[in-house]
């Protein structure tokens, strides 16, 4: 199975990572950040195959191809800030992580604007019937 491999390398690298914090703290961050780009390569196909029969259901239900492609981005948005802020926690910088977490929300809101726009016209449309 795919998660005991995911498990058996997020604990080697934990495992490595507290070993090495003890001597060369500026290590540890290295290991973490390897171990993470190591379960998403193992995870990619995983994921590519499950994007792709989400985006075939929703497709099927005949809402517009724009709103599918904002909730793909806006999904991918928030793996990548969550990748990065953990990144930036594990190295020690809790400040920099919740900005890079806020940047993302704003960035977020920014793709999902266009849907929001769409979704406040239709609600005006239908009061004013």
């Amino acid at each position: 199975m795919l998660i005991i491999k995911v498990v058996s390398v997020a604990l080697v690298a934990l495992f490595l990572s507290v070993v090495v914090r003890h001597y060369r703290a500026e290590y540890s961050v290295f290991i973490s950040l390897s171990a993470a780009v190591i379960i998403w390569m193992m995870m990619s196909d995983t994921l590519s195959r499950s994007l792709d029969t989400l985006k075939i259901m929703l497709e099927g239900t005949g809402i517009e191809s724009g709103y599918v492609s904002i909730v793909f981005k806006t999904l991918g948005i928030c793996i990548l800030t969550q990748i990065a802020s953990d990144v930036c926690r594990d190295a020690g910088e809790s400040a920099l992580a919740t900005k890079t977490e806020f940047a993302g929300k704003i960035v977020i809101l920014a793709v999902a604007l266009p849907m929001l726009t769409s979704i406040a016209q239709i609600s005006i449309e239908l009061i004013n019937r």
